[in-house]
């Protein structure tokens, strides 16, 4: 005879640890906020701010990008652009690319991090290093590119949302997720 009860607190039993499990997640964004478009999709992973920030060109030379004045801080948008539906999409990312909103609608244009550069002798040992989503792509279907899009912006601003232009226009709104 086939006894029900043992099963069903099995059943019970590997719910509730489902549940701990998906309570008690690293508090990662899981769930970030992404839109797709005609030919892309787009998805900002984070959005961070620093008075600095350092990368390494093909020659391993260190560069920083600054702020530009002590009232204002750079975001740093990480995110990736993906081709998802076109055989080939050829991006040209530079000024005009795409723009960060704050919850005023007030535009902030990226920074260049090749033209807003210092040379960087000795970086600190604790600071990451960035590549950036600037300069010319081209994505087969299926693949994509992911890195930092900069920008000088005050520092109490809320962030609204990211406006990518190259190829199309995609809009993705943070809703609360990144202040």
């Amino acid at each position: 005879m086939f006894r029900l009860r043992p099963l069903i607190s099995l059943l019970a039993l590997s719910a509730m640890i489902s549940m701990l499990v998906a309570a008690c997640g690293d508090g990662s964004n899981d769930n970030p906020p992404a839109q797709r478009g005609n030919q892309i999709s787009l998805v900002v992973h984070s959005l961070t701010r620093a008075d600095n920030l350092y990368y390494q060109d093909e020659n391993q030379v260190t560069y920083a990008v600054r702020n530009t004045d002590p009232d204002r801080t750079i975001a740093i948008a990480w995110m990736t652009v993906r081709n998802d539906r076109s055989d080939e999409v050829r991006l040209d990312v530079g000024p005009d690319a795409y723009r960060l909103l704050d919850e005023d609608a007030n535009e902030y244009m990226p920074i260049n991090p090749f033209e807003q550069r210092e040379l960087e002798p000795n970086p600190p040992a604790d600071e990451p290093f960035y590549q950036f989503i600037w300069g010319q792509f081209e994505l087969q279907r299926t693949f994509g590119v992911t890195g930092a899009a900069i920008f000088d912006v005050p520092r109490d601003v809320k962030f609204e949302q990211l406006r990518w232009r190259a190829i199309e226009a995609v809009f993705v709104r943070f809703q609360g997720q990144f202040s």
